[in-house]
């Protein structure tokens, strides 16, 4: 459980004056115990190694590990993949924000940010990751039986997180992912092109389609999907 007042908050941003304006801000509203800091997701990552994070406030457009590249990481390392991750934007990325990190992301901060911003959207991430709707825990699930090797049991929690958020092309991505490794290829590509519909915008997907109708010596689509990342990132 995360406690608003005590919480230790990770501010990943390049420039310095930013930084210090969140700071101001989450004291002068009381949340957090410890606030520290990182000019860019690298720096970010390394204190995550060295430090107990709660929840980290990461700018979109940053130097050497953009905000999308550290979300990612955080995403894929079992310490602090379910840490409560906030992304900074301004107004003019916003919907190419929204689209390409989807729900891997807790919540959304629009500059110029307001007080009441951060304190809404720090308060609802906060009682997401204290009290997780019943998809959350399918997914957590579900990765936990793929860790443990049961694969049938880790696709069978993954459908019914689908089947509550049909929307969600990260959900239905990584249920094909999961059919990949259970050797069910074709479903897997079927999940693949379902959330590509889902999400016009998830590169990831695009991504991992046109890598896998290039080991199919399927050019055409290899190339179109290979385009459109490029188009998108």
């Amino acid at each position: 459980m995360i406690d608003l007042e005590n919480m230790t908050i990770l501010i990943v941003d390049d420039m310095k004056s930013m930084r210090s304006i969140i700071k101001k801000t989450l004291r002068n509203l009381g949340l957090g115990r410890q606030i520290l800091f990182a000019e860019h997701g690298r720096a970010g990552m390394q204190i995550l190694e060295d430090k107990m994070v709660d929840l980290a406030i990461v700018d979109w457009k940053m130097p050497v590990m953009n905000g999308a590249q550290m979300l990612d990481a955080i995403r894929n390392d079992a310490r602090f993949r379910d840490m409560p991750v906030l992304m900074v934007t301004a107004e003019s990325e916003r919907d190419i924000v929204y689209d390409v990190a989807e729900i891997e992301v807790d919540g959304y901060l629009i500059k110029p940010l307001t007080p009441a911003m951060l304190d809404d959207k720090i308060r609802q991430a906060v009682e997401r990751f204290n009290h997780p709707d019943e998809a959350t825990l399918l997914v957590r699930k579900a990765r936990e039986m793929e860790e443990a090797g049961k694969m049938d049991m880790a696709i069978r929690c993954q459908e019914r997180a689908v089947m509550m958020r049909p929307k969600a092309s990260r959900l239905k991505r990584n249920l094909g992912l999961l059919y990949g490794k259970a050797g069910k290829v074709s479903t897997m590509e079927t999940c693949y092109l379902e959330a590509a519909e889902v999400n016009p915008m998830d590169a990831v997907t695009r991504h991992l389609l046109s890598k896998f109708y290039w080991q199919r010596k399927d050019w055409a689509l290899s190339v179109r999907y290979a385009c459109e990342v490029l188009a998108l990132t």
